[in-house]
């Protein structure tokens, strides 16, 4: 592809977010345990958390859901991959602080670390309504257990 097209402009991101990105190894890693074919991964964060939310159509009706969390800092965010690419990317950049910015949901998004310096991994994001709304319903769950 046209890199100049993929890769967005330096500055141009709305929304950034960092977190843990071994904990998110770690979490991606036992909810793909229960995955058997082509997976979807939704992370929708509110600032100080993302939800993650795991989605495996490996039939035509039949569905592996699963769900956790990891704390966050940063803007609000959602966007859905395909867990492959986000597993990948993570064990590239192998560090604690990783950073994940774009322009939109549908944009590409940079997954980037100080520690990797210039070094920096587009991810395209995919279309998966079911898998970004299990993760908005499992964050609010996590706000009202913060409210309780």
């Amino acid at each position: 592809p046209d890199w100049t097209r993929v890769i967005p402009k330096t500055g141009s991101a709305k929304n950034t977010v960092t977190f843990d990105g071994l904990a998110l190894q770690r979490k991606l890693r036992r909810l793909s345990a229960v995955t058997v074919g082509r997976t979807s991964c939704a992370l929708v964060g509110d600032g100080s958390r993302i939800a993650i939310a795991v989605r495996d159509s490996f039939t035509g009706d039949g569905d592996i859901e699963a769900e956790d969390h990891i704390d966050a800092a940063g803007d609000a965010f959602e966007a859905s991959f395909n867990l492959g690419l986000v597993r990948d990317a993570l064990q590239a950049i192998g560090g604690d602080d990783v950073t994940v910015s774009a322009e939109d949901s549908t944009s590409p998004h940079v997954f980037s670390s100080a520690a990797e310096g210039m070094r920096f991994y587009v991810v395209m994001p995919m279309r998966a309504g079911q898998t970004l709304e299990q993760s908005r319903i499992a964050l609010e769950r996590l706000r009202q257990g913060a409210a309780a």
